[in-house]
């Protein structure tokens, strides 16, 4: 207040100059220094990548594929307690990998979505209306393009080890895509296709080197391929009608292409014994079976024995001019030559 009335100066009140700092030498500074704040890109993310981009071209192959894979658990594959490692295993894994088995699983995913979409109208009343509108459904055209891409690919193998498993499994998907679109005439062809590669697999001269090159352990693989196309041709023989001869069911196919070669169906069945089992034939079927499957197993076998007899009896009725015979005389003289056919009764005393 004093200084204020005498307008005085006061020393206390001097403002001393600030000292000036001198810069920080370089070899103190530090040596890694903070970065800015400020961001210069935007920050990356780093995903997973797709799997399904590396086997699709889009989302809808992918659903046409888990269709695919669905119709195997449910009803391709069979009841549950006989399902085989073909169908559970190699089936799932081949066609995910092969470009082909792909094309062709997606093709019976897409014509099982295409005939879900239809209702149970379509299965039941298949008039032209219901037909007319299958023809236009985008899921039907999809599959009739993968069908025609795996036809297409097929085509373009080389009939070798690597493609003869290929074939093979590609004739019963294509069966499959035929039965679910009604053309009993283009899956009867694909499962006589399907013979004429087991008979030029199993009676090649290289056979064995083909064989042991389709899977590490083929016998099992053979075997349930065998059942399978047994199975093919009774359900082709529902299908068929007329003479025996005019039917031309996959086994006659199967018997003429065998006398082509210098074989014969006793010859075939040797070859096949040689990967099956080698013992089944030998054993005694048990009066009670353990469990479920082992009755399973022992059906199995009874099965394959009966598939054995349509080839036989065909052969026998080919070598006795059935066509030739026009009266009742004839039949009864046929009859009596069969029972004493040599392979026949070979065939019932085993």
């Amino acid at each position: 207040m004093n200084c204020l009335k005498t307008r005085g100066v006061c020393d206390g009140y001097a403002i001393k100059p600030r000292k000036t700092r001198g810069k920080v030498p370089r070899d103190l500074e530090p040596l890694n220094p903070e970065p800015s704040c400020r961001r210069t890109s935007p920050r990356l993310r780093i995903r997973e990548p797709n799997v399904n981009t590396l086997d699709f071209a889009d989302d809808m192959q992918s659903v046409y594929f888990n269709d695919w894979n669905e119709l195997v658990r449910v009803s391709l594959g069979g009841a549950h307690f006989s399902r085989t490692n073909l169908w559970t295993t190699t089936m799932p894994q081949l066609t995910r990998r092969n470009s082909a088995l792909r094309q062709a699983a997606m093709s019976i995913g897409a014509i099982s979505r295409a005939l879900s979409s239809q209702g149970s109208s379509y299965v039941v009343a298949r008039n032209f209306g219901n037909i007319a509108n299958l023809l236009q459904s985008p899921h039907y055209q999809n599959a009739i393009v993968y069908y025609c891409q795996a036809l297409r690919l097929q085509g373009q193998a080389d009939f070798q080890t690597a493609s003869i498993q290929e074939a093979v499994l590609l004739s019963i998907l294509f069966v499959a895509f035929e039965a679910l679109r009604g053309n009993r005439h283009s899956a009867l062809q694909h499962v006589k296709f399907g013979f004429v590669l087991l008979q030029e697999l199993l009676t090649s001269e290289d056979s064995d080197h083909r064989i042991w090159n389709l899977a590490p352990d083929p016998r099992q693989l053979i075997t349930e391929i065998l059942d399978l196309y047994n199975h093919l041709d009774v359900q082709s023989r529902t299908v068929l009608s007329g003479h025996v001869k005019s039917s031309r069911s996959p086994a006659y196919e199967l018997i003429k292409g065998l006398k082509a070669r210098g074989h014969t169906i006793e010859t075939y069945n040797m070859q096949i014994q040689r990967y099956t089992d080698p013992g089944e034939g030998r054993k005694a079927m048990p009066e009670v079976f353990s469990n479920a499957e082992d009755a399973y197993c022992w059906w199995q076998i009874c099965q394959r024995r009966i598939a054995k007899l349509g080839p036989l009896l065909l052969t026998v009725i080919d070598d006795f001019k059935v066509e030739e015979i026009n009266d009742e005389a004839g039949i009864d003289q046929l009859l009596e030559m069969m029972q004493n056919q040599p392979e026949l009764l070979a065939y019932c005393e085993k």
